[in-house]
């Protein structure tokens, strides 16, 4: 049976992990981060219910955001840390296209006490008939958090829980391992991570799965700057659909009306 999940101590050294730290650091000075329980649609919306999402203070760098202040991370994602991924599982494993999922390469900052993550599973909306991973990559942790991980056996369960170090990754499937981050942080207590996503097949997806995706993202956003990280194809669907919505409540209303006029 294949384990639950896979840990690479030192993956990147110490001082890099440093460096990315104090660059993190300097970047949330003058960049605005997102905050997702401060976004109505992610505390609120019943979608992200079962992942608790909505319910954590960490701060967030994701999308254009990585690429365009933190390009050495975005590069370990596409090209070294893929390559090594591949390698260790035998299996071609690629990065997600972030023009299409944003979310799929995110630096979290966890620095809110009493912050912590309960159970929940990872939802990026690739297909999943094929193997999904999600690999997360430490680069700070003065906490006593711990990263669990639940496995489900025949007549047992098993949880398993295990220091977070930095420079180590901790690989797991991504659609079928339970996970949670614990105890909730105290006062002056950080933990700061890399979370990415890897596909054998980075572009399949249906067309519910690549709108449910876009859904997550907007979410993420809350305001009108999710607009800006829709490709022309998603606009035009997103205004096909208007446009049908606006005929199915004409033809609703043509139908209501009538069926109430009186005849002459």
């Amino acid at each position: 049976m294949e384990k639950k999940i896979h840990i690479y101590q030192n993956v990147i050294e110490k001082k890099t992990c440093k460096d990315l730290v104090n660059q993190i650091l300097f970047t949330m000075k003058h960049v605005n981060t997102t905050t997702e329980s401060t976004k109505w649609m992610m505390k609120y919306g019943s979608v992200f219910a079962k992942n608790k999402y909505g319910n954590s203070k960490r701060r967030i760098f994701f999308g254009k955001d990585v690429e365009d202040h933190f390009p050495l991370i975005k590069s370990m994602y596409v090209y070294e840390i893929g390559i090594f991924l591949s390698q260790e599982y035998q299996t071609m494993l690629y990065a997600l296209p972030l023009d299409q999922y944003p979310l799929a390469l995110e630096i979290l900052v966890y620095d809110k006490p009493g912050d912590f993550i309960t159970w929940h599973v990872d939802s990026c909306y690739v297909k999943k008939d094929q193997r999904v991973l999600t690999a997360l990559l430490c680069l700070e942790n003065n906490s006593k958090q711990q990263l669990c991980i639940e496995t489900y056996e025949p007549n047992e369960q098993d949880v398993q829980c295990m220091d977070i170090q930095p420079g180590s990754m901790y690989v797991f499937d991504h659609y079928h391992t339970y996970h949670k981050i614990i105890p909730r942080l105290e006062k002056d207590e950080s933990r700061i991570m890399i979370a990415m996503v890897f596909a054998q097949y980075p572009y399949s997806a249906s067309i519910g799965e690549y709108m449910s995706e876009k859904f997550k993202t907007i979410a993420h956003y809350s305001n009108w700057k999710a607009l800006q990280i829709l490709t022309p194809i998603d606009k035009f669907v997103l205004i096909c659909i208007f446009i049908i919505i606006l005929l199915l409540c004409f033809h609703l209303y043509q139908t209501f009306f009538k069926s109430k006029k009186i005849p002459s």
